[in-house]
């Protein structure tokens, strides 16, 4: 299952590399389309292996000299991906709540008629 999974990610990541490649190749009307289904393309990515960045603790397939690198690199890689979707996130959540305070303090008050 692992090795299916891993499968998948990698030739969905290769499957943006290209498309990123046709993008810097093509002219405007031709790029809106593929940075629009890249855009979907990296946002299918991002569901399907962020269940992997917090359950998954080493690497895969790893040599014993390059695996204890390998997996501390992965680890920070990981906290920092985190660390970036929480401050986004909380970014998110604040000027939502501005944007819905302003709204209900500074609405038009409706006429009684």
């Amino acid at each position: 299952m692992k090795q299916r999974w891993l499968n998948f990610i990698l030739h969905l990541t290769s499957k943006i590399h290209s498309k990123k490649q046709k993008l810097v190749m093509s002219n405007l009307t031709k790029a809106i389309g593929l940075a629009l289904h890249i855009v979907l393309l990296e946002l299918l990515l991002l569901i399907i292996s962020l269940p992997s960045y917090f359950f998954v603790e080493e690497g895969f397939t790893l040599t014993k000299e390059h695996k204890e690198k390998a997996v501390v690199n992965y680890r920070i890689r990981r906290k920092f991906i985190v660390s970036f979707i929480i401050i986004v996130g909380f970014i998110l959540l604040v000027l939502f709540i501005v944007k819905a305070t302003i709204n209900v303090f500074f609405a038009p008050i409706p006429a009684v008629s």
